[in-house]
C-alpha cells in the first residue's frame, strides 16, 4: 500500500475512533498489510489506554480492542498488527478438528430461536464436513418455549444431507450455512433453548 493511501485510510480510522467517543493519542499504519492501530482513551468510563486494531481497507469498525498497560506493549503495537492479521489469515485456512460421529447444533433466529441437530458423517476435506440431520426431542417445555436435544442414532456417509465449509477463525469450528441468522457449531452436550415471540 502506498504511503499516501495508508495516510488517507489512517486519517479515516482516527476520525471514526473520535466519532465513537475515543480521544486519540497516536496511530500506526502497516505498509505491508494496510492494517493499522489507533491508540487512545475513551471519553467516558475508566481511563485506560486502548488499542483499536483495523483490518486492511477497513476504517469504520476495528476488529479488535485491547488495553495497553505498558510502554513496551505500546512500542510493539505496529508489529502486532501484522502478527494478528497473519494469525487471522492462518486460522481461516486451518483444518478443523471435528470428528466423524460428533453432533453439531444449528441455532437459528434472533427474536425467535429454533434448533436443529446434525451428525458429522464424513470429512471430505480438512476444511469441510458432511452432515446428516438428526431428530430432536423436547426435554422440557413446549414448542413455544423449552429445551431440546438431539436423538443420537448411528448414521453413515450415505445419510449425508450436505457438505459444508468450516471456519476456524474463532479458534472453534463454525460451520458456514450461508444464512446470517444461523449459528452452527459443535454441540455442547446441554439442551438448547427454543422460544417464540
Amino acid at each position: 500500500m502506498s504511503n499516501t493511501a495508508l495516510d488517507d485510510i489512517m486519517a479515516k480510522r482516527i476520525k471514526s475512533a473520535q466519532k465513537s467517543g475515543f480521544k486519540v493519542l497516536e496511530s500506526h499504519g502497516c505498509e505491508a498489510t494496510g492494517g493499522g492501530v489507533v491508540l487512545g482513551e475513551r471519553n467516558w468510563g475508566r481511563t485506560e489506554v486502548k488499542a483499536l486494531f483495523f483490518k486492511p481497507r477497513a476504517h469504520r469498525n476495528p476488529f479488535r480492542e485491547e488495553v495497553v498497560t505498558s510502554a513496551h506493549e505500546k512500542l510493539a503495537l505496529p508489529g502486532r498488527v501484522t502478527k494478528i492479521l497473519q494469525e487471522i489469515k492462518d486460522a481461516k485456512v486451518a483444518p478443523h478438528d471435528l470428528k466423524v460421529g460428533e453432533i453439531i447444533a444449528c441455532v437459528s433466529g434472533v427474536t425467535m430461536q429454533s434448533a436443529k441437530f446434525y451428525k458429522v458423517v464424513g470429512i471430505p476435506h480438512p476444511r469441510k464436513v458432511s452432515l446428516a440431520k438428526l431428530e430432536n426431542r423436547m426435554v422440557s417445555g413446549d414448542w413455544m418455549s423449552g429445551l431440546v436435544e438431539p436423538v443420537d442414532v448411528d448414521l453413515d456417509a450415505t445419510a449425508a444431507c450436505g457438505t459444508f465449509a468450516v471456519d476456524m477463525s474463532s479458534g472453534e469450528p463454525r460451520i458456514k450455512t450461508g444464512s446470517s441468522i444461523d449459528r452452527m457449531s459443535r454441540w455442547s452436550g446441554r439442551p438448547v433453548d427454543i422460544y417464540c415471540d
